[in-house]
């Protein structure tokens, strides 16, 4: 976000002395989209049925909840994939999300991989 801000007073500057700034509003209006990308994947991510099922499995999980203790939150990292297709029958896809967990003793990261065929629910296929 700072990049936006020196973007922006550099702009300032040379409008002042009547200089072109075309390569800098491009700049400003990179880091914009960039940013509204960003969040539209995390908006993505975090609403998708897959990561809910993951975290499902994971509240309930035993040997991690030994492990790193009670799970106090889940971050989904801007690191993975969605891949669904839909048609008549209904919706199929993959998904692979790589999670923070943070437990009442530690942090750990993990990778989980999930699958939906057309005439089932989401389910973990890979921890």
């Amino acid at each position: 976000m700072g990049i936006f801000f020196v973007l922006n007073y550099e702009s300032k500057k040379r409008k002042s002395k009547a200089k072109s700034t075309t390569v800098l509003i491009i700049g400003k209006v990179l880091i914009v989209v960039n940013i509204g990308m960003f969040v539209l994947i995390n908006i993505i991510f975090n609403n998708s049925d897959a990561l809910k099922t993951i975290e499902n499995h994971l509240k309930v999980n035993i040997e991690l909840i030994n492990e790193i203790g009670q799970i106090n939150s889940i971050v989904a990292l801007p690191i993975g994939t969605i891949n669904t297709k839909r048609n008549n029958s209904g919706e199929s896809g993959n998904a692979t999300f790589t999670l923070l967990l943070k437990g009442e003793k530690e942090y750990k990261e993990m990778s989980f991989s999930a699958q939906k065929s057309i005439d089932t629910d989401w389910r973990i296929i890979d921890k």
